[in-house]
């Protein structure tokens, strides 16, 4: 939802970021997304999968893209939002954190629907920050 959200308001994210390649970042995300289907719904239970590597490569290069590098790219002026709307941005980023870390943790403790739990909200974060666009 993300990723095509970028494409198809990638002139308007143009206009307050010129510097900053929104129709690339929003492909990117659209093939995460289908990496991502392929990594945690087809081989789920297959840690030997290439989709978990690939999916965690993948999705770790996004997020800091779409989060520290944009965090950065706020701080420095090049970005030009309301502020209200990059404190609920970086609130959004912050809690799609929170969920990836807490289901790294219960997936280490083999505890299952905690994982789940906390793994499907880390995947709601895109649709949060689709939102802010």
């Amino acid at each position: 939802l993300l990723g095509s959200t970028m494409v198809a308001l990638s002139a308007r994210l143009r206009a307050r970021d010129p510097g900053y390649n929104w129709q690339v970042l929003g492909m990117a995300l659209v093939v995460e997304s289908a990496v991502s289907y392929l990594s945690d719904v087809r081989a789920f239970g297959d840690a030997s999968s290439p989709w978990h590597a690939t999916d965690r490569m993948l999705a770790s290069a996004l997020m800091l893209a779409c989060g520290p590098l944009l965090a950065l790219r706020l701080a420095i002026g090049s970005v030009t939002i309301p502020r209200t709307l990059r404190n609920a941005w970086a609130l959004a980023v912050t809690l799609g954190l929170a969920c990836k870390a807490l289901s790294g943790r219960a997936s280490r403790k083999g505890c299952l629907d905690a994982y789940l739990m906390w793994h499907t909200l880390w995947h709601f974060l895109p649709v949060l920050s689709s939102v802010f666009l």
